[in-house]
């Protein structure tokens, strides 16, 4: 659906995914925490956001136990490749996230790494909720411009 029509709307219940590669220009939409996505597998993500990009009203469940380390799978990854390409132009661009439920990450939340240094890498986050992760919101490396309200 994300591929050919830009946009799924999932109904009430848990999706299992093994991580959900975002095309450029999809939306993904739920019914709040009564659409569950549940990562199986060894994906570091439950949810690649590339270019504009949005996901709203879902609970994001990376299924990991959390240990207080800083580990390698994360709920929603903006990911680039900023300080090798030194090109904003193939970065994740403007995504938006709101109304979710994150848990159960053993690295961030949301991770932000190395998506650039202009205004159109953003990435606009409100109203998340983010639990039992071990880090909410994490950016180690190159991301700029992102604005987080009520997380």
């Amino acid at each position: 659906m994300l591929t050919n029509n830009k946009k799924c709307v999932l109904g009430a219940g848990t999706f299992y995914t093994t991580g959900i590669d975002m095309p450029d220009g999809a939306t993904l939409l739920g019914m709040g925490d009564a659409t569950v996505l549940h990562k199986t597998g060894v994906r570091s993500y439950v949810i690649n956001m590339n270019k504009n990009n949005v996901v709203e009203n879902l609970c994001i469940d990376g299924n990991d136990a959390v240990s207080g380390t800083i580990g390698t799978h994360h709920g929603i990854l903006w990911n680039g490749n900023y300080s090798t390409s030194q090109d904003p132009t193939i970065q994740p661009q403007n995504g938006k996230l709101s109304d979710l439920t994150i848990k159960n990450c053993d690295g961030g939340g949301i991770t932000c790494n190395d998506t650039g240094t202009k205004r159109f890498n953003n990435l606009i986050a409100s109203n998340i909720a983010i639990n039992n992760c071990n880090v909410g919101i994490n950016i180690p490396f190159y991301s700029e411009y992102h604005r987080f309200t009520n997380v």
